[in-house]
């Protein structure tokens, strides 16, 4: 039996987070939230009674082993962009809110490559000091795989070797157990599945949309997605109601 029972849990995936030039935001304008826009989203969470927690926490929950605020939210920044930690990290710390952030541990100091094909530019990714930096600050570090490929197009121990290996990466660099994941791309079947239930995961993340309930699969949990051109009243619709997945 759960010890806290809120009736759902709104998850919110942010990738970029700061000031980008139009024509980046008009190449793919999902991938980017002005960091004045992110300020704000926090401000209004915080205004309703939102309290932030990690991901673990929330498999924790799941699991019945843990115990959540009567309205928790999650902030999920995946790929670990450098630009979240200059942005992002200041604007949660000054309410004391951790968030959780999913890292590509094969591109650690490098840029979002698997990205660049689709038009996306060139980003910086976070470094080892930076993630350290966030881990002792309360954030969870969770894992992304090692190099960002749709796993559903990879067998056997092509797939094993991105889950697991990555969660090994974050582990040795951290000093500390990874227990969140995050699929690249939101691809998952069953075979990708077992692979991250394989590896010891107990939560993970995909871009279906809506919000975790406690009857949630620990292991496909919903997000709510959040683009540059979600202003405050889309973003409260979605985060109490709706769910749904666009920028």
């Amino acid at each position: 039996m759960h010890s806290a029972s809120p009736r759902r849990i709104p998850i919110l995936t942010y990738h970029q987070v700061g000031r980008f030039a139009p024509a980046d935001v008009r190449r793919q304008r999902g991938n980017y939230v002005d960091a004045a826009r992110f300020a704000d989203q926090v401000r209004v969470l915080h205004r309703l009674g939102y309290w932030a927690v990690t991901l673990a926490q929330v498999g924790e929950w799941l699991a019945g082993r843990g115990t959540l605020p009567p309205r928790p939210v999650v902030f999920t920044f995946d790929d670990a962009y450098a630009n979240v930690f200059e942005h992002a990290y200041p604007t949660l710390l000054r309410r004391g809110w951790p968030a959780t952030t999913f890292v590509v541990t094969h591109e650690l100091g490098g840029v979002n490559r698997w990205d660049l094909p689709r038009g996306i530019p060139a980003s910086p990714l976070m470094d080892t000091p930076q993630l350290r930096a966030l881990s002792a600050a309360g954030w969870e570090i969770g894992a992304h795989s090692r190099s960002h490929p749709r796993l559903t197009e990879l067998i056997g121990e092509r797939c094993a070797e991105e889950v697991a290996g990555s969660r090994a990466d974050l582990e040795a660099l951290l000093g500390r157990p990874v227990t969140s994941w995050c699929y690249p791309y939101g691809a998952a079947n069953p075979a990708v599945v077992a692979a991250v239930r394989a590896a010891g995961y107990r939560a993970a993340v995909t871009l279906q949309p809506g919000h975790a309930r406690p009857a949630s699969a620990p292991l496909l949990l919903p997000r709510i997605h959040v683009g540059y051109r979600l202003g405050w009243r889309r973003f409260l619709w979605r985060l109490l109601v709706a769910g749904f997945r666009s920028a």
